[in-house]
């Protein structure tokens, strides 16, 4: 019985258990990109990128997605459309499981709170691979900023 167990890999998840996320850069995924900048082209976007905030373990607050820090300090990271939306969505992902020494607010429209810092996405383009590319740049821009 226990080598029919052994030979069976059961995903952790399975087990109760949650198997280790990567974060930084190395969490930056191109299918989640394109998933996200369908998503956002889809009728009910802000209830969908709302949802992805939640699944990023961000708190919505006023429809921005908002990751805790250390400090009360808030960083605006700011998308204006469909492109830099998914990269924010992206950047929430290389801080998922962490806590930043600011107060990160993820915001895919205008932002009426005050914020010591303000980090504007620009989305070059809807091709993926250029997004990751301008993510992993935007990410050493956030680093920068606490």
């Amino acid at each position: 019985m226990i080598l029919l167990l052994l030979a069976c890999p059961v995903p952790l998840e399975w087990a109760g258990v949650d198997p280790p996320r990567p974060g930084g850069v190395e969490a930056l995924a191109m299918e989640d990109v394109e998933r996200d900048l369908w998503l956002l082209g889809q009728p009910n976007r802000q209830e969908n990128l709302e949802r992805r905030w939640q699944e990023m373990g961000l708190e919505v607050e006023d429809g921005c997605g908002v990751r805790a820090g250390e400090s009360p300090a808030r960083v605006l990271i700011q998308a204006d459309d469909d492109p830099s939306a998914a990269m924010a969505i992206s950047l929430a992902k290389t801080v998922d499981n962490t806590t930043p020494p600011k107060t990160l607010v993820f915001c895919a429209g205008p932002y009426e709170g005050a914020t010591e810092s303000t980090l504007r996405l620009v989305g070059p383009s809807r091709k993926a691979d250029q997004l990751i590319r301008e993510t992993e740049t935007a990410y050493a821009d956030l680093q920068a900023l606490y």
